[in-house]
């Protein structure tokens, strides 16, 4: 069995109101999208989907490090869609999927996580967090048996936003699950994309095993804005090596 990374770095950032491509703003002189392949490091071989700025992302990476194009982009389904059709994992490989804007993320939790998949024969297990402030993230619905699905704020139901468990964009998918069910999105929705995040209720629907990890609420948090690059890097510190 093979661990392959997906590192969604391909989207223009608007919030980040700048020129520059918002993988390639930097924290401690370093890139976020940096960050990202370093919290994957020597546990899974990455893939990174480009498209803003391809070739300025593609130049700030280490050598041999895969890249595909998305053009045009329609989500990050669609993203993991390119990716995959890129990589073609055995059935039996894991999937691993991580945004190129988290810089907080720690190897240890990537770790943890995919142990947590391993050991509980999860067909899919996402990391999510509690946080004071949701806006904006997507929302964890619970069952009586466990998650039943991710909503994106856009599309949430005013109960749904009361939600404090979020969903990290961090997911361990079984390849063969994913290959499933990627082909059967469709992009109903506020955004008129295909969501990565829909494909969970399609795995819940199969009846195959789904789990959560939780993660410390700083590691999750995601940089989409100036003032959020600059309390990234307040936090850097707070969380230590690892």
């Amino acid at each position: 069995m093979t661990v392959h990374a997906v590192v969604l770095a391909a989207g223009r950032g608007k919030r980040m109101r700048s020129d520059i491509a918002k993988v390639l703003h930097e924290l401690e002189g370093r890139p976020l999208v940096s960050w990202a392949l370093d919290a994957i490091e020597g546990l899974a071989t990455p893939t990174v989907v480009v498209g803003h700025q391809a070739a300025a992302v593609e130049r700030v990476l280490d050598a041999g490090i895969r890249t595909v194009l998305q053009e045009p982009q329609h989500g990050t389904g669609h993203a993991v869609e390119v990716a995959l059709a890129e990589i073609r994992p055995s059935n039996d490989d894991v999937v691993l999927v991580v945004p190129g804007d988290m810089p907080l993320l720690r190897r240890r939790t990537i770790e943890t996580m995919l142990d947590s998949h391993a050991q509980r024969r999860n067909s899919l297990t996402v990391l999510t967090a509690t946080v004071e402030n949701p806006a904006g993230y997507g929302r964890i619905v619970r069952g009586p048996r466990g998650l039943l699905a991710i909503v994106e704020h856009a599309d949430a139901s005013a109960e749904q936003l009361a939600i404090r468990e979020i969903n990290t964009s961090v997911y361990a998918f079984d390849a063969a699950v994913l290959a499933e069910a990627l082909p059967k999105l469709g992009r109903s929705n506020a955004q008129n994309e295909k969501y990565l995040t829909d494909t969970i209720g399609l795995v819940v629907e199969t009846g195959a095993s789904v789990g959560t990890v939780t993660v410390d609420p700083r590691e999750a948090a995601g940089v989409n804005s100036q003032a959020e690059l600059a309390d990234a890097s307040r936090r850097l510190g707070d969380l230590g090596d690892g």
